[in-house]
This record gives structure tokens, C-alpha cells and sequence, in this order.
């Protein structure tokens, strides 16, 4: 026959609660199979200084490769490694003696350690932490004594910061930032060591500016240079000056003057010059003429022969070539001829 609802019901809580009754019973096994699987410690909570050891008990003996490992502390600190040991008991003469205190918290553990003894293996679980004190044993405050280490270590930090920032004051102190100053012919932009100059890898040729010569009578550009307000002039073999001027800034020079012309042939075939301050230097065959802008208006007027000692003209070859001048003043030129660099030496008489 079959059941009816209310014997059906019955079953299933019948059934229901043997099967709560069954998992309890074996949460409760396995709870009391972990516990019995640890160390117990058995010593007194109190003891004597003359016998100081430690003593625990476990369920089994130890294969070879197995260790109680023995952890220890003053009550407030972190447990530590006291020593590994196969016995269930150890001294602790030592470790009292080195740090007294009012009570020590203790643990022992199991591990299995490989063949190298450097990595342990916990195989079962640890005992409960138990605390014990040492008669006759003299305490130590363990609050005053972190204190003490904090404070210590605090005095230490501020002192460290403080020599930091002398030796920085000091430095400063002493330190004297370079100066760079610029030669003021160059137009090079002068650059410190943190920013290196960038070095080209390529370069395109393009049309600045076109001065009037006349290929007819061998008149060709002889040499370049920049005047005091940076403006670039241009000289040609029969003494004539342009200045070439760039007013809005495309690189391309929209003014070509003339700013000097030898229409009595006072310097002749130009072959180097070079300007200071508002005085044009100039080198032509084995003269070496002055020419200064007395007015400031750009053009030279006054004309002054300097030197008619430079090395000759030797048939069509200019005999010297080129000025130039360092950054102490002095001027020199060449002589292409025999290959002497020549020192220009200024008088004033």
C-alpha cells in the first residue's frame, strides 16, 4: 500500500534529522582526530629558575626526518625561533637569562624539513600558545622598553635629516654656478652640458640672397661675414660691400645694399674681411685696409690702410686669404702660398 502525506512527512523528518545527527557526529571526529594531531605542552605556568625547561608531549614518535620546532617570546613581542629539536623537551637558561621578563608566551610546532635542512614542511597542526613566568627572575618593562626603541630610533631619524640638510646648506653654500658667456661675433647658440648640441646628419642648400656681379670682368663673391648687429655682408674681388638683410624672418633676404663701393680702387681684389664693433676689416693683395661707419647708418665712408706689408699677389693667385680673430683679439691671416699663418699685430700711432 502506499503512505499517506502524513506519513510521508514523518519519514522525511526522521530521515532529515538522522542525517544531521550523523554529519555532527563526524564534524565532532575529525575536530577531536586535528586535535589529537598536535603537540601538547605540559609545563607548569610557573617555573623555577634553577630548572628552566620546557617540556611538551605528542601522539607519536618522529620519523628521522621530522622536527619540533620551539617558539618563544617575552609576553608582547611577536614568537620567535628558539631552536628545532627531536626531543619534547628544551633549556631555556640561556634565553631567560639574556631577556628577563614578567611572563613568556610559548608554541611548539612539527614540521618536516628537506635534505638541505632550509625548507620546513608544517605536517601537523601547532600547539596552543601558553604563557609561563620564571620565579626569581628579574622583569623588564616591556612598554617602556619599545618605548625607549621608538624614542631612540625617532632621536636617530631626526638627527640623520638634520646632518642631510647642513651638508646640503653647505654645499649650496660653497657651490658657484658656471657662467657662459657667448662670443659676441658668434651666432651660435651656446648650449650647457645637460643639452648637448645636436649634430646634423644632413643638409639642404637653398637660396638666401643674390648680390650683382659681372662674370664678364672675373668679379666674383671673395668672402663673408657679419656686421655688429649680426647682418651678413658680402665682399667681391673688386672691393665693392653688400649687406643682406632678412626683414621678415623667411630666410630669404629681402634688401641687398650696397654699402661700399671701391670706385677708386682703394682696396682692390678682396680676399677676406671681418667686422668689430661698427670697424670693417678687410685683406686685398698685400694691403690691409679699415673701413669705419662714422655715422651708424650702415655704409662705411672713412678708409684707412692699416698695413701694405701682407705676402703679394703672385700672377692670377691671391697671395693671402681670409682674417679671422680669437677670443683674445688677435687677428690672423694666410698665406697661401707658403703656408705661413700670419699674426696681424695692431698698432695705434
Amino acid at each position: 500500500m502506499g503512505c499517506s502525506a502524513v506519513e510521508l512527512n514523518e519519514r522525511n523528518q526522521q530521515a532529515t534529522a538522522q542525517a544531521e545527527a550523523d554529519i555532527a557526529s563526524t564534524v565532532e571526529s575529525r575536530l577531536a582526530t586535528q586535535s589529537a594531531d598536535r603537540p601538547v605542552l605540559v609545563s607548569d605556568a610557573e617555573l623555577d629558575g634553577d630548572s628552566l625547561t620546557l617540556e611538551w608531549s605528542y601522539t607519536r614518535e618522529l620519523s628521522a626526518d621530522e622536527s619540533y620546532r620551539v617558539l618563544i617570546a617575552p609576553d608582547g613581542f611577536p614568537l620567535a625561533l628558539l631552536t628545532t629539536t627531536q626531543s619534547t623537551t628544551t633549556d631555556i637558561s640561556e634565553y631567560v637569562e639574556s631577556n628577563p621578563a614578567d611572563a613568556y608566551n610559548w608554541q611548539i610546532e612539527i614540521v618536516r624539513l628537506d635534505d638541505n635542512d632550509e625548507t620546513a614542511e608544517q605536517i601537523a597542526n601547532p600547539s596552543e600558545v601558553a604563557s609561563f613566568s620564571v620565579i626569581g627572575v628579574e622583569s623588564i618593562d616591556v612598554t617602556a622598553t619599545l618605548e625607549s626603541i621608538f624614542a631612540q630610533a625617532t632621536t636617530d631619524a631626526e638627527t640623520i635629516d638634520e646632518q642631510i640638510s647642513a651638508t646640503l646648506t653647505a654645499v649650496a653654500e660653497v657651490t658657484v654656478e658656471p657662467e657662459i658667456t657667448a662670443d659676441p661675433e658668434s651666432t651660435a647658440e651656446v648650449t650647457s652640458e645637460a643639452d648637448p648640441p645636436t649634430i646634423p646628419t644632413s643638409a639642404e642648400v637653398v637660396v638666401y640672397g643674390t648680390v650683382p656681379i659681372d662674370s664678364d670682368s672675373l668679379n666674383s663673391i671673395t668672402a663673408l661675414a657679419f656686421d655688429g648687429d649680426g647682418n651678413l655682408l658680402v665682399s667681391l674681388r673688386n672691393g665693392d660691400l653688400y649687406r643682406l638683410l632678412d626683414n621678415d624672418g623667411d630666410n630669404w633676404a629681402d634688401d641687398v645694399s650696397l654699402i661700399f663701393e671701391d670706385s677708386e680702387d682703394d682696396i682692390g681684389q678682396v680676399s677676406g674681411i671681418f667686422v668689430e664693433d661698427d670697424v670693417l676689416y678687410i685683406v686685398s693683395g698685400e694691403q690691409l685696409t679699415q673701413l669705419i661707419d662714422d655715422d651708424n647708418e650702415g655704409d662705411y665712408e672713412t678708409i684707412t690702410t692699416l698695413t701694405d706689408d701682407l705676402p703679394d699677389n703672385q700672377a692670377l693667385l691671391q697671395a693671402n686669404n681670409s682674417i679671422i680673430r680669437d677670443a683674445g683679439g688677435r687677428y690672423f691671416t694666410a698665406d697661401v702660398n707658403t703656408g705661413d699663418i700670419l699674426l696681424i699685430l695692431f698698432g695705434d700711432d
